[in-house]
């Protein structure tokens, strides 16, 4: 794995809060070998990780938004829980799942984005 856009993200943020790595991994109760590894892009984010940053530091909603995004865009899957959930949600996201990749598929990703943006 590459350096991800969330491990860059964690890196300023513990160097602008002048921690070393020991430090912050402790405040988050990880080990310093996890954080290191996420911060290089080489380990998942820990569930909870977002949240334990937003108390420990007092992130405001804005950066919290932020980590939360680039760690979607971080993620080589991503999975769904699609127990209690419509049949209607759960026809759209399996479709969507055995079509994305593909060259029409794009444009209709491009085009779903642009409707669920203009919410």
């Amino acid at each position: 794995m590459a350096v991800t856009k969330f491990g860059k993200e964690l890196r300023i943020l513990r160097m602008e809060r002048d921690l070393i790595l020991k430090d912050m991994a402790n405040s988050l109760g990880i080990s310093s070998a996890l954080l290191s590894a996420i911060e290089l892009g080489n380990r998942k984010i820990p569930k909870g990780l977002i949240e334990k940053l937003k108390s420990q530091y007092d992130l405001d909603e804005a950066f919290v938004n932020k980590l939360h995004q680039l760690a979607i865009e971080s993620e080589q899957s991503i999975e769904f829980d699609l127990n209690g959930v419509d049949e209607e949600t759960t026809r759209f996201l399996t479709t969507f799942a055995r079509h994305y990749r593909e060259e029409s598929g794009r444009e209709k990703v491009k085009a779903l984005m642009r409707m669920l943006e203009d919410d």
